[in-house]
C-alpha cells in the first residue's frame, strides 16, 4: 500500500527494517521505484537483490520505457535472454512498443518473429502493439497482415490500424475500416471513439475528403454525438456547398 500511494521513503524504512527479505519484498521496492521514475534507484535494488524473477526484470524494462530510454530496454532484454529467463507477453510488447518508438523496423521485424517462434498468443493487446509498431516503422502493409490475422480484434485495434492508414495518407482505407469497425464493434465502444476520430482526421497528412466527413456524420447520427456531427456537417458543407452531399 505505502508504494501505491508512493510514500516510497516509508516503504523504503519497512525494507530496510526486515531481517528477511524475500523477492516480493524486493519486486515491491523495484516496481514501485520504476513506476515513479526513480530508476537509478529501481536499477540499484534490482542489481543488489539476491535472485530475480521475470517480474523484476519486467518492472524494470517497464520503467525504462515510460522514461522514454529505449536503449536501456533493448539493452536489459538482452540481458535477460543471456539470464535464460524467458519474456512473456508483457516483456515482448514493451519490446515492440520501444521498437516503434525508436523506427527500428529490422528491430520490430525480429521481436515479431520471436513472439512467433516462441507460440505465444497474440491477443487483442500484442496485435495492437505490433499494428501500432509497423505502422509507425512506416510498414503499413505488414500492420494490416498483422490486422487482419487477429482473432480478437478489440476497439484499440481497430482505431490502432484506422490511424495508421490515416496517417499513412490512406483516407480511403480507413474511411473502409471506420465502416467496418462500425458493424463489427459494440454501440457503446464506437461512441467512445468518435471523439478520436475527429482527432485522427484534425492530424491527417492530407486535407480530409467529403467521404470521409460523410462517415463521420453517418456515424455520429447513428450514435447520437450530435456536436461532433455539427461539426462534420460544417466541414462538409465547406466542401460541398450547395448542400448536394446531405
Amino acid at each position: 500500500m505505502y508504494v501505491k500511494c508512493k510514500k516510497l521513503e516509508s516503504a523504503r524504512r519497512i525494507f530496510d527494517a526486515l531481517v528477511e527479505k524475500d523477492i516480493i519484498s524486493w519486486n515491491t521496492m523495484i516496481a514501485g521505484y520504476a513506476k515513479v521514475g526513480e530508476l537509478d534507484l529501481a536499477h540499484t535494488f534490482f542489481d543488489h537483490m539476491p535472485r530475480r524473477n521475470l517480474f523484476s526484470w519486467n518492472s524494470l524494462i517497464s520503467g525504462y520505457s515510460q522514461k522514454g530510454d529505449y536503449m536501456m530496454v533493448m539493452s536489459l532484454f538482452n540481458c535477460m535472454v543471456l539470464n535464460n529467463v524467458r519474456p512473456d507477453s508483457v516483456t515482448m510488447a514493451i519490446l515492440v512498443h520501444a521498437a516503434a518508438e525508436i523506427g527500428g523496423l529490422e528491430q520490430g521485424k525480429l521481436i515479431h518473429s520471436l513472439v512467433v517462434r516462441m507460440q505465444m498468443k497474440v491477443d487483442a493487446f500484442m496485435g495492437s502493439a505490433l499494428i501500432d509498431m509497423y505502422c509507425k516503422c512506416g510498414s503499413i502493409e505488414r500492420a494490416f497482415m498483422v490486422f487482419r490475422g487477429l482473432t480478437e480484434k478489440d476497439v484499440n485495434v481497430w482505431t490502432t490500424m484506422i490511424t495508421g492508414f490515416a496517417f499513412h495518407g490512406h483516407g480511403n482505407k480507413a474511411l473502409e475500416l471506420f465502416s467496418e469497425m462500425q458493424r463489427d464493434v459494440m454501440p457503446n465502444d464506437v461512441t467512445w471513439r468518435l471523439a478520436e476520430a475527429e482527432e485522427v482526421v484534425d492530424k491527417m497528412p492530407m486535407k480530409p475528403s467529403r467521404s470521409i466527413w460523410g462517415s463521420i456524420v453517418g456515424a455520429c447520427r447513428a450514435h447520437g454525438n450530435m456536436e461532433l456531427a455539427e461539426r462534420a456537417l460544417t466541414e462538409l458543407l465547406k466542401l460541398e456547398p450547395d448542400g448536394s452531399a446531405l
